[in-house]
């Protein structure tokens, strides 16, 4: 559903109306959050300065994200239809593993991350919108908001303040969604790509060996180097779906961990502390979680090729000089591992989640030295 909301699903008719209403209304919002962040940058304190710099950069992402997302739209188009004529006429090569595992995965991780993203949206909201709710006019107060804008428009009358707050909630509970289902379909695709080298090392080691079966053996060895060439390509337009996605989303997510951890740390021993833990550490959670799908699809692609390698190694491969000479190209060919780079630069790994996260911590003791 939120694929088709965000015009993203193959062959919705009125995909290019979402699109470009999705592209004004997220650019308006953008650039009223930064047009608050110029204006006020030296009248508010810096603690909520650091929050909307974060949710600005947060939202940001998710503008950049579902662009670059829209702007690849035939590549995810011809991805989904070679998955679902794989899953739907896969034939005997699918019997050959047990993927119900893997099945039942799809269901629960998208769901998961979607699940959790909106929850961290409403713990992040839940304040700002029951304050408004009660929201005493006759006091002189500060109106509470869910996003930090520059409106260009009176929002003294409640009944115009109570709508502002509302729609932004339902702003940022959409656009939240809608990046969150952007990662799901990374897992997705990373499941699929699994499942196919599962498949590809199953019949590769399970080979029959009889001499009845050598012209068997043949067509199952074209196959396997056929489906081998099919993941190969299939990868490298997951890799360019992806990559920029990656480098946005890992060099904004490092400043906006930075930002939500100097949040919470300065709020250690403060009468507002619980409060700002609820508001606060969802959202540094479901940054750090993104950024971690990412990272983990990455390894998970680099492991998984290094699988096809060594299941043509451990092959029947030196009993034919046909499987001999098949086998040693792949083996060739998976020495290339394949994988998912952050804007061309460098491989995702466990290894650099662990490294931005180091970066993060550094950043946020710099921060309070000078704060």
């Amino acid at each position: 559903m939120i694929l088709r909301l965000f015009g993203i699903w193959p062959g919705v008719s009125y995909g290019p109306l979402c699109k470009i209403f999705w592209l004004i209304v997220m650019i308006t919002n953008t650039t009223l959050q930064f047009m608050f962040l110029f204006l006020h940058a030296r009248s508010i304190n810096f603690t909520v300065f650091m929050y909307a710099f974060a949710a600005t950069l947060a939202l940001s992402m998710k503008l950049i994200k579902l662009s670059i997302f829209w702007c690849n739209q035939r590549r995810f188009d011809e991805l989904w239809r070679t998955i679902s004529m794989n899953w739907e006429h896969s034939g005997a090569f699918a019997s050959a593993v047990n993927i119900t595992g893997k099945r039942h995965m799809l269901h629960f991780l998208p769901n998961f991350i979607v699940m959790f993203n909106s929850l961290s949206v409403i713990m992040t909201s839940y304040n700002a919108l029951k304050t408004g709710i009660h929201f005493d006019e006759a006091s002189n107060a500060t109106r509470p908001y869910v996003l930090f804008m520059h409106l260009p428009f009176d929002v003294n009358r409640q009944s115009v303040y109570l709508l502002v707050i509302f729609l932004q909630f339902f702003y940022l509970l959409i656009s939240s969604a809608g990046a969150a289902t952007i990662n799901s379909v990374l897992i997705i695709l990373m499941l699929y790509l699994g499942d196919q080298i599962d498949i590809i090392c199953r019949c590769l080691t399970k080979m029959p060996l009889e001499e009845n079966m050598r012209k068997a053996n043949v067509t199952i060895v074209k196959e396997i180097i056929r489906k081998h060439q099919s993941v190969i390509a299939f990868s490298e337009n997951v890799e360019a779906i992806y990559t920029y996605i990656a480098l946005i989303l890992l060099v904004l997510n490092t400043l906006i961990t930075c930002g939500l951890g100097f949040i919470l740390v300065t709020s250690i021993g403060s009468p507002d502390f619980s409060k700002m833990v609820k508001k606060n550490l969802m959202f540094y959670s479901a940054i750090n979680i993104e950024t971690f799908v990412f990272c983990f699809a990455g390894e998970y692609l680099s492991a998984k090729s290094r699988e096809i390698g060594e299941a043509a190694y451990s092959s029947p491969w030196y009993q034919s000089k046909f499987h001999c000479n098949a086998v040693l190209f792949m083996i060739m060919r998976s020495q290339n591992q394949l994988t998912i780079t952050m804007g061309k630069f460098t491989s995702l790994s466990l290894e650099l989640f662990s490294n931005i996260l180091k970066t993060s911590g550094s950043y946020v003791s710099v921060l309070l030295a000078m704060y």
